[in-house]
């Protein structure tokens, strides 16, 4: 197998190596993650020496973190993007590099993501929606037409955007919430609707 089918993980998520296993195309070599306990793991972020070339995915879900983390020790590592199988992706949109889509995931047309962004199971993404780096989208989330996410953003389970919305960089939103105005940076906001 070439070193583009071959993948390490940099922090376990479980649902994300079964949809890796399920996939014919990527080898899992394993995960790098210094908190969680398994037999994937095989190292952690300062300990871990690459005896191979291979790619890498940035899995944890807090976006400040990923960042942090992607800046101290993997800017000039390899990336690449990872579709689940029974995701949607619409041949119109366009991604960066490092992104995750997993099950479920409908993304329509003209939706552009930028880099090491995760989209959890069963969102959907909206014609026309563009979202920043570092993005994480929780499962359920739905974003309609149209919306613009900036960067280091946080999109809590089963929360809806609504459409031509604009959250800017670095904001949390809790799970649940409606957006139905715009959102300055650095908020955290919840509710129905989000304040």
């Amino acid at each position: 197998m070439s070193e583009n089918n071959k993948l390490i993980l940099v922090g376990l998520d479980n649902d994300l190596v079964d949809q890796i296993k399920l996939s014919k195309k990527i080898k899992l070599l394993g995960v790098l993650d210094i908190l969680q306990k398994s037999e994937m793991v095989i190292g952690n972020d300062e300990n871990f020496i690459e005896t191979q070339k291979c790619n890498y995915l940035l899995t944890l879900d807090d976006p400040k973190k990923k960042q942090v983390i992607y800046d101290k020790f993997y800017s000039k590592k390899k990336f690449i993007n990872f579709f689940s199988t029974s995701s949607y992706v619409s041949n119109e949109s366009k991604f960066g590099i490092g992104n995750i889509v997993q099950l479920g995931v409908n993304i329509m047309a003209n939706v552009k993501i930028g880099n090491h962004c995760k989209i959890n199971i069963d969102s959907s993404i909206h014609h026309d929606c563009i979202l920043g780096n570092f993005v994480t989208i929780a499962p359920g989330v739905r974003l309609l037409g149209n919306v613009k996410i900036g960067n280091n953003v946080f999109i809590g389970a089963n929360s809806t955007i609504l459409p031509g919305k604009k959250i800017e960089d670095n904001c949390i939103i809790g799970a649940c919430s409606l957006i139905n105005k715009d959102i300055q940076k650095n908020r955290k906001v919840f509710g129905v609707p989000a304040k």
